[in-house]
């Protein structure tokens, strides 16, 4: 699954962070729809103008465990 990352606010660190969003697999969609004759691109159009919530990257790695916490003001410099 790939991510797009930003730089962000975020209101539970305080700060600005690495921020990240999936973003959709076009290959798969196009894959699915040269399969289906064309009927998947209703449902890539939908995917893609779908919004995806934007994620703190830090609390993304605590909740998977990987770290208690992680400063992030070196990156804005």
């Amino acid at each position: 699954m790939k991510f797009i990352r930003a730089i962000g606010f975020c209101r539970c660190c305080g700060e600005n962070v690495v921020i990240l969003r999936r973003a959709p697999l076009h290959g798969l969609h196009l894959l699915l729809s040269g399969l289906t004759a064309g009927l998947w691109v209703a449902f890539w159009l939908r995917s893609t103008r779908q919004s995806r919530a934007w994620r703190c990257f830090n609390h993304k790695l605590v909740f998977q465990g990987l770290v208690y916490y992680m400063p992030t003001g070196s990156l804005l410099h």
